[in-house]
């Protein structure tokens, strides 16, 4: 009985390594594909972010943070310079933006102007 034991364990041994070697090949593809491995996009669909081990390996968190919307402010003429604003433009109408053209005019392409 036990000569059998080594035995079977020699026989069950590469039945795990075939198992094993199809997932790792799917896995590298993926990382080379995508940038991520298939876990990771499992992860990154899950929580709807940028997941991946290879920012691990590049000295960054596991999922990049969320990306924050930057508000361009809004700047309008005033006596003597631009006054700009993050938040609501006072006053009503609000007034034109420093680079807004006249109500109705369509710009001419940039080469036109030139000349």
């Amino acid at each position: 009985m036990r000569a059998a034991v080594p035995l079977l364990l020699v026989v069950l041994l590469p039945g795990c390594e075939a198992a094993l070697g199809p997932a790792v090949a799917v896995n590298a593809v993926s990382l080379m594909v995508t940038g991520r491995a298939v876990p990771d996009l499992l992860v990154s669909g899950v929580t709807g972010r940028d997941c991946s081990i290879a920012y691990l390996d590049a000295g960054e968190r596991y999922c990049r943070p969320e990306a924050v919307a930057v508000v361009q402010p809004f700047c309008t003429r005033s006596l003597g310079g631009v006054d700009c604003w993050n938040g609501p433009v006072p006053g009503l109408p609000p007034p034109r933006p420093v680079a807004d053209a006249a109500p109705g005019a369509t710009p001419e392409p940039w080469p036109a102007r030139l000349f």
